[in-house]
């Protein structure tokens, strides 16, 4: 049996490489021994070197056209088995991330939504269409465990 494909969703517009990939490597890390994670961010390196990340095109990569980074984040959706999707703390609406939102309902992919009350993208559609709601990071890689059967190890690779 393969492992376990992750999506890994969520705001990326307006913030700097690291504060987009941070939280993302934080997940894969903790989830390794257990599944694969795919990170929208995977080639895109050269943007730590920008600033903040913007809806602009970056035409210098193939990897960063406007209809490369649709494509291909819409194959890693069909494609994967879960979408885990951070929308905590975000500081605006991240269209994209909704977009993905609706091919992981489209694709029947279970979701996976670290949110709260409080959040910007509370709203009924984001709510209803989330299977699993958690608060942080380490409740959300507990779902995971548990939706794939997987063993929590209870130890330091917990987050």
């Amino acid at each position: 049996m393969s492992r376990p494909l992750i999506y890994l969703a969520g705001p990326m517009a307006g913030l700097t490489h690291a504060q987009a990939g941070s939280w993302r490597e934080d997940i894969s890390s903790s989830l390794l021994s257990v599944c694969d994670c795919i990170n929208p961010l995977r080639g895109k390196g050269f943007l730590s070197e920008l600033g903040a990340i913007t809806t602009d095109e970056y035409p210098q990569h193939p990897l960063t056209r406007q209809a490369a980074v649709v494509t291909r984040d819409r194959f890693d959706v069909q494609r994967c088995d879960l979408v885990l999707m951070n929308l905590h703390d975000a500081d605006r609406i991240s269209i994209g991330t909704m977009v993905e939102l609706g091919w992981a309902n489209a694709y029947n992919k279970p979701i996976v939504l670290i949110m709260n009350d409080r959040d910007i993208h509370n709203h009924i559609f984001t709510k209803q269409l989330a299977g699993w709601i958690c608060t942080d990071l380490s409740q959300a890689c507990e779902v995971v465990r548990a939706i794939f059967e997987l063993p929590s190890t209870g130890g330091s690779e917990d987050l």
